[in-house]
């Protein structure tokens, strides 16, 4: 099932959105290019209470900003995958530029504007676990209702 959405410039001008599971394998493809930050937690003892920061103040800061660098592209990367999936079933082959989805996403009020924030969440890559699991249960219960019925 197609997931839609759009995003309305400041120009007027409207991007269409799709998501399913072509936008969604386009998202791993281009997705596997970002650097991933390292998350080093800060170490805690026993009772909770953080030890020695095994990073210094410099590699923290230089951490920190790694990681809103993997947020600005992974929202860049689900609008481009949406917008590349819209083109494509029109009938375009053109691929979109990561370029292209960031100056939408600032043209359309920024990644905190509400339409940018429900087309992002409109999408669901993230629920890669639940589809997976695709066994009809009404197979598996009719095979024991009538294993039942033959006893």
């Amino acid at each position: 099932m197609l997931a839609k959405a759009e995003i309305k410039l400041e120009d007027g001008q409207i991007i269409p959105l799709q998501f399913g599971m072509w936008s969604k394998a386009r998202f791993f493809e281009m997705f596997k290019n970002v650097p991933k930050p390292s998350n080093t937690p800060i170490p805690e003892d026993e009772n909770g209470n953080l030890l020695a920061d095994p990073l210094t103040p410099d590699q923290r800061l230089r951490e920190t900003l790694e990681n809103g660098y993997f947020a600005i592209m992974v929202a860049a990367i689900i609008i481009a995958a949406g917008a590349e999936n819209a083109r494509v079933n029109s009938g375009d082959m053109t691929p979109v530029q990561l370029h292209e989805a960031m100056n939408w996403i600032d043209l359309a009020g920024g990644v905190e504007s509400d339409q940018v924030k429900n087309a992002i969440s409109i999408n669901d890559f993230f629920s890669l676990g639940e589809q997976r699991e695709v066994t009809p249960p009404k197979k598996q219960k009719s095979a024991g209702r009538k294993s039942k019925s033959l006893q």
